[in-house]
């Protein structure tokens, strides 16, 4: 029985430092997201393993060989435009464009302050917003009077400031890369009934800070790799 244990002991550290090597070989720097195609030329044992050892690695709980099989399957045959989803207690995981992603299961978006006048916010499970004095940003005195901030519902249109049309605020986050499932879960600035900033993706040109003039930067840690995906 000692000699079976030290075996198993001995196994499992084996299979530990392949994936770690694994890892090492494929992921970015960060190691937030695992690439599809890399991890699945390992084959299926080997991705299974690394699949498990990374999840580990990001304090999620490790999902039955069903789930690791449907997901790694399902990663394979996602579409581009596609975001398939795996989720097990505790956790879940999506594959967006060559990409995985794993976080504890999304609950419902926290909800938001009538008026806003710069203060940290903490926005349950997605970061905190605040506002900070800089050269540049937007208009300090919005603040003063304060502002409203609401998720996105639809058909929010900006003009971003150094460009000259409005444009739709879906089309933005699609071309700025941020994956489907956050798209919704991004804080908008509004004041006045006009969209006066996009967390601390986009300045309407309206509300922008002249120079010389008071103005406040917008920082949000999102706590999500998915706003700024890898490149």
């Amino acid at each position: 029985a000692s000699r079976a244990a030290r075996h198993a002991a001995q196994a499992t550290s084996l299979l530990h430092d392949l994936a770690e090597a694994d890892l090492a070989q494929i992921a970015d720097a960060k190691g937030d997201t695992l690439p599809v195609e890399p991890a699945l030329a390992l084959g299926q044992a080997r991705a299974e393993n690394l699949l498990r050892y990374w999840l580990a690695g990001r304090g999620l709980p490790i999902p039955d060989t069903r789930r690791l099989d449907s997901l790694l399957k399902q990663a394979a045959e996602a579409a581009d435009d596609k975001a398939p989803q795996v989720t097990w207690p505790g956790a879940e995981a999506r594959c967006w464009r060559g990409r995985l992603y794993a976080f504890e299961p999304m609950g419902p978006r926290p909800p938001l302050p009538t008026r806003w006048h710069g203060e940290p916010l903490a926005l349950k499970g997605l970061g905190e917003l605040r506002a900070v004095p800089a050269e540049t940003g937007l208009r300090a005195d919005i603040f003063a009077a304060g502002v409203q901030i609401h998720w996105r519902s639809g058909g929010e249109r900006i003009q971003p400031a150094g460009q000259r049309h409005h444009r739709e605020l879906k089309d933005l986050l699609r071309e700025a890369g941020v994956v489907p499932w956050m798209r919704d879960r991004v804080p908008i600035l509004w004041f006045e009934g006009e969209v006066a900033a996009v967390a601390d993706l986009w300045i309407a040109s309206k509300f922008a800070a002249q120079p010389d003039s008071p103005a406040m930067h917008i920082e949000w840690d999102n706590a999500s790799d998915a706003i700024s995906p890898p490149a």
